[in-house]
Order: structure tokens, then sequence, then C-alpha cells
């Protein structure tokens, strides 16, 4: 059997982790799903600056994350919406 990979060594992980809590997660889950604020077109979150990376928008919208400490990286919103899910298991415990 594979052995699952840790999250906490992933740069994605650790500005989501360091800067969001549940009520983020959940308003960040509302986005994506369309039941937000879908007007947004940057938040920040603490040191965290989300945005949309392109305009092709539904389930094929890329997001830019940003933080000064853990650098740049770029996210489908199908993947951006599977970390959420993880991060929000992860803040039940």
């Amino acid at each position: 059997m594979a052995k699952t990979a840790s999250r906490t060594d992933d740069n994605l992980w650790k500005m989501l982790h360091t800067e969001l809590g549940m009520p983020e997660v959940e308003e960040l889950q509302a986005y994506l799903n369309g039941t937000g604020e879908s007007e947004r077109y940057e938040m920040g979150y603490g040191l965290l600056t989300i945005e949309p990376y392109d305009t092709r928008g539904g389930s094929s919208r890329m997001f830019r994350l940003r933080h000064p400490r853990f650098g740049e990286t770029t996210i489908s919103r199908s993947a951006f919406a599977s970390v959420l899910h993880d991060l929000k298991h992860d803040l039940r415990r």
C-alpha cells in the first residue's frame, strides 16, 4: 500500500494553513462553488493574496496565490477546492 504524502512540506498547504481559519475556508469554498460573492477579483487573507489567473471562468479557472514567505503558485479551481476540503478537515481536528 502506498504511503500518503504529508502536506506539511507543501508550500501551498503552508500558505493556506498559516492564513486561513474555518470561516475563511468556508467562504472560499462558497466562492469556488458559485454560491459566494462571485464578483471578487482579488481576495486577501492576512499575508495571502488570491486572484483569478485567467478569464476562462467556470471549472477551468486558474488562481494565483501569493504569500511573501512561501512564494507564489498557480492552481486550478478543482485542485484548489480539493486542498480547501483537506484543510477544512485538518482544522476540525
